[in-house]
């Protein structure tokens, strides 16, 4: 059966915050979605990786060749591979409340696009977040 959320996580090359961002998503409420990795040219660290990445949501991973920034293109293929009745988009480095497909799903309507806030922290904050963070819902 199709997902009706399709989440689209662009990268490039910061497998840390992939993971992170990953293990964001399998925490969430809301259960009915997939995710397509949207990616701009990573090296094969990131492809290796996903291809023994295991969780109870489908996970695509879209590469292209590195050829300069070129995130937009990787988005739009991204969005012709997804089979979500909704799209989301998410980049690596974000982590998601436990709540955030939920709230999307829920708040959803025909024609409509919803925009969220962010916290940007910088490198040295960022460095230090962990998955035991994230389990104990810091950032929920």
């Amino acid at each position: 059966m199709m997902p009706e959320v399709s989440v689209i996580v662009g990268t490039y090359n910061h497998l840390q915050y992939l993971k992170l961002c990953l293990f964001s998503l399998e925490r969430q409420t809301f259960r009915d979605f997939e995710v397509v990795i949207a990616d701009d040219g990573s090296g094969p660290e990131v492809g290796e990786w996903l291809g023994n990445y295991k969780a109870f949501f489908p996970v695509k991973h879209l590469w292209q060749e590195d050829s300069g920034f070129r995130k937009c293109r990787i988005l739009n293929r991204s969005i012709l591979e997804s089979e979500g009745s909704y799209i989301v988009f998410l980049d690596a480095d974000c982590i998601v409340a436990r709540d955030f497909l939920q709230v999307h799903w829920s708040r959803r309507k025909q024609g409509i696009f919803l925009g969220g806030r962010r916290v940007m922290m910088d490198q040295k904050t960022s460095a230090n977040v962990s998955r035991d963070m994230i389990s104990r819902g810091y950032f929920d």
